[in-house]
């Protein structure tokens, strides 16, 4: 199919009929107006009103929302096959790739463990050759009568080369994984060694509803107290 065909599919020959744009312009000018009023609480009856503000903005914030959403479902029906074409084309061209990368990366992890088993072959023929050279001087001084010498020379351990990653000389394009790696998948949570746990901020924050569900303005020492006994965390006011 061309592409030209495609894009008739995708794009209505008409414009986009889209729902008209809601207006709240004078909604919000009222509502900041009256919060710019509101300069201080020095009593009841202004907490009351900042509570009822708040309450107004809350409502108003829903009404923004309802407004907006016609219209937004509208675009998001016209752009959806959009989407799911670029999609669509995205993964054919993936797909492509992966199998090229199916076929020429195992050649290249072959190359690496041919390199890597080259590189450990040499160190051990260093290791060898260090060790016979050990042997060596602890034999002469022998043949010479230096018996503790010898000794000491043969208890002396060598120092081994340094084990090190070897890989070929074949580098493959950037972004393509260089070997398949090991993805876990929690089957027996029980199980999981302690070392391997991550914390649980769900847990955190029940603890923390728990303790200002009782304490409603805590003091500095007693936040200090609570991060303490959940241990690991700080807790900061946001």
């Amino acid at each position: 199919m061309k592409a030209e065909e495609i894009g008739k599919q995708l794009v209505p020959a008409e414009p986009i009929k889209l729902p008209p744009i809601p207006v709240f312009d004078e909604a919000i000018d009222q509502y900041l107006a009256q919060v710019g009023e509101y300069k201080q609480c020095t009593n009841k009856i202004e907490f009351d009103r900042a509570k009822e503000l708040g309450n107004k903005g809350t409502a108003l914030k829903g009404q923004i929302a309802g407004g907006y959403a016609e219209i937004k479902r509208a675009i998001d029906a016209y752009k959806q096959p959009i989407l799911d074409q670029e999609k669509s084309d995205t993964a054919r061209v993936v797909n492509a790739i992966r199998a090229l990368d199916d076929i020429a990366l195992p050649w290249q992890r072959e190359q690496d463990r041919l390199a890597q088993e080259a590189a450990d072959r040499r160190r051990q023929e260093e290791i060898d050759r260090r060790k016979a050279e050990k042997d060596k001087e602890a034999e002469v001084l022998k043949e010479f009568g230096d018996e503790e010498g010898a000794a000491e020379v043969a208890s002396t351990p060598i120092i081994e080369p340094r084990l090190t990653t070897t890989v070929s000389e074949f580098s493959y394009r950037r972004g393509a994984a260089r070997k398949p790696k090991l993805k876990a998948k929690i089957v027996d949570p029980n199980a999981v060694k302690r070392d391997c746990c991550s914390p649980d901020m769900s847990k955190i924050n029940s603890k923390i509803d728990g303790y200002t569900k009782y304490v409603k303005q805590p003091t500095e020492e007693q936040v200090k107290k609570w991060a303490a006994e959940i241990g690991g965390v700080s807790l900061n006011w946001e």
